[in-house]
């Protein structure tokens, strides 16, 4: 019996080897569809509303994650936020990650995104007290509007930020 053992090991080796080859194929398609779904976002944005800047720079990672660095500035160049974003394959959809590194502590808030096309998506979070609905919408190749709300409809508060894509120099 000792033998037979032996002369299966190499076959048991061979599936566990292509179940692992499998399920890494499986993510890599997950993130594929990450990239196809929300690349509208890539590049630099900026926004001016109300005295305030706001500069969102949106790129993919090594591992095909869509993550944006987003500063919102005063008229002085104070900061008055600094936030961290990512768009995550979760199960049969996706979360919009949000993470406020503002007051010394990170604070982080996960939006199901709810619906979604190739030029917008919104995601809603009914737990948290503001926003508790995050929507972008590509209003053409230089232009994208993100707009934070309440979630009743129609909105009772909303903020809303038209931002222009930022050439390279």
């Amino acid at each position: 019996m000792h033998s037979i053992i032996r002369w299966n090991l190499p076959g048991v080796l061979i599936l566990l080897c292509g179940i692992a080859l499998l399920q890494s194929c499986k993510s890599v398609n997950k993130s594929q569809h990450v990239t196809r779904q929300f690349s509208f976002l890539e590049g630099r944005w900026k926004a001016s509303e109300d005295g305030l800047d706001v500069f969102e720079s949106w790129s993919y990672d090594k591992n095909n994650v869509l993550s944006a660095h987003t500063v919102t500035l005063q008229d002085n160049n104070d900061t008055l936020s600094d936030e961290r974003a990512s768009l995550l394959s979760s199960g049969k959809g996706f979360i919009y990650r949000l993470r406020n590194l503002d007051l010394g502590s990170e604070i982080s808030a996960d939006y199901p995104v709810i619906s979604y096309t190739d030029t917008s998506f919104v995601c809603e979070n009914r737990m948290l007290d503001f926003p508790l609905r995050i929507s972008y919408i590509r209003l053409s190749a230089d232009r994208m509007k993100m707009i934070a709300d309440d979630g009743s409809t129609p909105p009772l508060e909303s903020y809303e930020f038209l931002f222009v894509r930022v050439k390279n120099k």
